[in-house]
């Protein structure tokens, strides 16, 4: 094997490492908008106060450190909510400042 192959084989390899890493972040990303709404009345959600609107000025799921939507968008991803999406305008007890 010449060091031209084995150069070739060692990108190829590195490279059919990298793809299924990005697709799954991609993916992950895309579907965040489509995950359905967080249900105001379960558990997790009393336990953490959420409110569909907030009632603190300036505090808002939109502006919260934990949001991983974008702050244009009416809902987005929020890791205490796994597999739901909260609503921009709402609000729950663990809000934080953007850095």
């Amino acid at each position: 094997m010449t060091n031209t192959t084995r150069r070739n084989l060692l990108n190829i390899v590195g490279i059919g490492a990298i793809i299924p890493v990005v697709s799954l972040f991609k993916t992950s990303t895309a579907s965040a908008a489509d995950l359905p709404m967080v249900n105001a009345m379960s558990d997790q959600a009393t336990a953490l106060e959420y409110t569909l609107m907030s009632t603190v000025e300036g505090q808002t799921c939109s502006n919260c450190a934990l949001y991983q939507g974008a702050d244009a968008d009416e809902k987005g991803a929020c890791p205490l909510f796994s597999g739901s999406s909260v609503n921009a305008k709402a609000r729950c007890k663990a809000w934080a400042a953007k850095p």
